[in-house]
């Protein structure tokens, strides 16, 4: 009989906890529309409760058929699978924004769905905001990096430019 006068409360702490305590809330921010090919920028802003936690793992999953190009901070990426992680505490964990970028596959259309989630002591909850993204056809002519004059191998421009100098460099030598 006491189970039956215990169990109500017992569910109605179990649903409010989470709520109240609510520590750190994730918000994504994604555009309406992305280009196949070309980089699409992602913004998390972290909002920290007053009960701040000793620490948040924030894990958001990049959708199939697009690529991880960078974070800000950096994020540890797992290819496997395609989640992005991070790991704030301390001096870090506070009101802040998380940018990452990544690029949809050329040729690919269509949605993609995005999803997160942080993680505390307390619990996990899913990341809010926007979820989806639409991804449009390349349009011919549109500017893509190489188009834009971006060359997708700056080090082997380097490097040519380094052995050209060192040539030049020995012939001058050689003269005098």
């Amino acid at each position: 009989m006491l189970w039956k006068k215990i169990f109500p409360w017992i569910v109605l702490l179990a649903l409010v906890v989470p709520h109240v305590y609510a520590q750190v809330s994730v918000t994504r921010e994604l555009p309406n529309t992305a280009t196949g090919g070309e980089e699409l920028l992602v913004k998390l802003r972290i909002v920290v409760g007053e009960t701040k936690p000793s620490g948040v793992i924030i894990v958001e999953k990049i959708p199939e058929n697009f690529g991880y190009v960078t974070s800000s901070p950096e994020a540890t990426f797992n290819q496997v699978s395609r989640e992005l992680k991070w790991v704030l505490y301390g001096e870090n964990l506070k009101n802040k924004e998380i940018t990452y970028t990544v690029i949809p596959a050329q040729g690919f259309t269509g949605k993609a769905v995005f999803y997160g989630e942080t993680k505390t002591l307390v619990g996990t909850e899913e990341i809010t905001g926007d979820k989806e993204v639409v991804v449009v056809e390349t349009k011919p002519g549109a500017p893509t990096k190489e188009r834009r004059g971006i060359s997708s191998t700056p080090a082997t421009l380097v490097v040519a430019v380094i052995a050209l100098l060192a040539i030049a460099l020995k012939q001058w030598k050689n003269r005098g």
